[in-house]
């Protein structure tokens, strides 16, 4: 049994994202470009009698994915400390992130495939951040999972809104639109997609990157359509949503000079984008 254990859970940003449509179990299909940022969540896990959450900004009981995720680890005798550094309900992982985070810490023998499988069985975007990899093409519901070796380095602009957008509220609206995407397109855009990773192109990258939410996200949250047009303005490479919404990211080359950015009345984060972040693909 370890003494304590600290890490970092980073946060993670969808260069590409395709809802195909809803499931018969009620989940999503979806095929998604996904790649690691350097902004995280600081975590301790210490040895408890019982198993148990402390965070400064997110919910600390059962419904928390890093107790769901030490409990399906069968690990309820570890107290799991997290201070947040990724907004919550952003579109960037954060939930997700901690406990792939965990997994990771206590994984034992386990291997990357197995904490895979576990991840599904906590949440969609699990899969991703319990495999260690640093970009990642998923599909299904996220589960499936094709490694990706980034060759990306640019620097990264996040607006952060004063308020996070809820997934199931922005999954509702995307249903009530029925603006999915056809299957073949999607798997042809995003093979595109990966192939820009994989030589870091970025104005090929420019070309693909896509997310099926901004066109219902961003009539209902107008400062995120600024945001996104304020990143342009200021010569992004890209300006995309994340996730299922709640955070607007730009992409600048490395040697680009930091963009002046207007007040929108969230904050602006700078931080990067590599391919040497984390665990490198197996």
């Amino acid at each position: 049994m370890f003494d304590k254990i600290s890490i970092k859970a980073l946060a993670k940003i969808n260069l590409g994202l395709w809802v195909i449509g809803q499931r018969d179990d009620g989940y999503h299909e979806i095929i998604t470009v996904l790649h690691l940022i350097n902004l995280s969540d600081e975590i301790t896990i210490e040895p408890s009698p019982t198993l148990s959450v402390e965070c400064d900004a997110c919910p600390a009981g059962p419904e928390n994915l890093a107790w769901k995720a030490a409990e399906v680890m069968g690990r309820t005798n570890i107290t799991i400390r997290i201070k947040k550094g990724i907004p919550v309900g952003g579109g960037l992982g954060g939930g997700s992130a901690d406990a792939g985070a965990v997994m990771r810490a206590i994984r034992g023998s386990l291997s990357d495939e197995d904490l895979i499988k576990i991840g599904a069985r906590i949440g969609s975007d699990v899969p991703f951040f319990a495999s260690g990899l640093v970009s990642a093409l998923a599909r299904g519901r996220g589960e499936l999972i094709t490694p990706l070796r980034s060759n990306l380095s640019a620097n990264l602009v996040l607006f952060i809104p004063c308020k996070g957008v809820d997934t199931g509220w922005a999954y509702g609206l995307l249903r009530e639109s029925g603006a999915y995407e056809d299957r073949g397109e999607a798997e042809r855009a995003a093979s595109k997609l990966c192939e820009a990773v994989e030589r870091g192109d970025l104005d090929e990258l420019s070309r693909w990157a896509f997310n099926s939410f901004e066109r219902v996200i961003m009539r209902q949250r107008p400062k995120l359509a600024e945001a996104r047009e304020a990143l342009l303005g200021a010569r992004a490479k890209i300006a995309l949503l994340s996730g299922s919404g709640g955070v607007v990211y730009g992409l600048f080359p490395k040697d680009f000079p930091a963009p002046e950015l207007p007040e929108l009345g969230g904050k602006w984060v700078a931080t990067t984008i590599g391919g040497q972040i984390g665990n490198p693909c197996s």
